[in-house]
């Protein structure tokens, strides 16, 4: 009788084992998805971060450029590269309005997409000849 409970006993530690076994192996998924997470969302403010600032130097220094664009006529500006983004940057001009979009990528050496981000800035032309700043929004 005591051989049995024994057996009896040494089954229920290990059915304990495995259950904590599982918890441990469940607890260990949940953080590496969670740390997996966290970078996507630093990846992303990271993008927006860059295109937000290629927005405003390209609104700073291309504001003689802006103003020779014909209506209807779009450019693509030079890629920019920042801390391994590269952002792509357009223009285009409708009447008054102008519209620069910053498109930041960043890559691996394999070419593989780890983040990407848009922002828009819609710009008027004024009476004064300058230029104004009508909107800046994201674009997802």
């Amino acid at each position: 009788m005591t051989s049995r409970r024994r057996g009896v006993a040494l089954l229920l530690v290990l059915g304990a084992v495995v259950l904590l076994q599982g918890l441990v192996v469940a607890a260990l998924w949940m953080a590496i998805h969670d740390v997996r997470a966290v970078g996507a969302v630093r990846l992303a403010i990271e993008g927006e971060m860059v295109a937000a600032t290629a927005l405003a130097e390209t609104r700073m220094s291309g504001d003689s450029l802006m103003r020779q664009l014909g209506d209807g006529v779009e450019v693509m500006l030079p890629d920019v590269q920042r801390g391994g983004w590269r952002v792509r940057m357009t223009a285009i001009r409708r009447d008054s309005l102008i519209g620069l979009t910053a498109a930041a990528e960043l890559r691996t050496s394999a070419d593989s997409l780890l983040g990407a981000a848009t922002r828009t800035l819609v710009l008027s032309l004024g009476a004064s000849d300058t230029l104004l700043v009508l909107r800046g929004r994201s674009r997802f």
